[in-house]
């Protein structure tokens, strides 16, 4: 619903063009957001302990932190080779940008299934909003 109302507003402040590099950005992201933490996350869910739950939490973070480091490194390192291979010219510097999106995504899935697990539909709902 947050989306439908500020739609009207998003459309007189941005072009057509600048929606456009924003699905570009949005498709890189959710395209490699399932991987980001080495699926990892969808484990939390059914680990019989807490501890275990924890470990794999930590395992899920970590990896996505490894992930992500290398992933800005490479992008930084072939800036240009890689917005040409994408066609994302339009994205400019928000290309640098994905691996903070999948970082953030990443965590925040990290952190669903672990409320998931511990049954906190409070901070499952709250997610929920935070995320709209």
């Amino acid at each position: 619903m947050i989306s439908l109302a500020v739609a009207p507003f998003l459309t007189r402040l941005y072009s057509p063009e600048n929606f456009a590099a924003l699905a570009l950005f949005m498709a890189i992201v959710s395209s490699v957001t399932p991987a980001i933490s080495g699926r990892y996350d969808l484990a939390i869910v059914v680990a019989k302990g807490s501890r275990d739950r924890l470990m794999l939490m930590a395992l899920a973070f970590w990896i996505t932190v490894v992930l992500c480091v290398v992933l800005f490194v490479v992008l930084l390192l072939a800036f240009a080779p890689i917005s040409k291979i994408l066609g994302a010219s339009k994205l400019e510097g928000w290309l640098l940008f994905t691996p903070t999106a999948l970082f953030l995504t990443a965590i925040g899935s990290i952190l669903r299934y672990y409320a998931n697990s511990q049954k906190d539909y409070g901070l499952l709902s709250e997610l929920s909003v935070i995320h709209a």
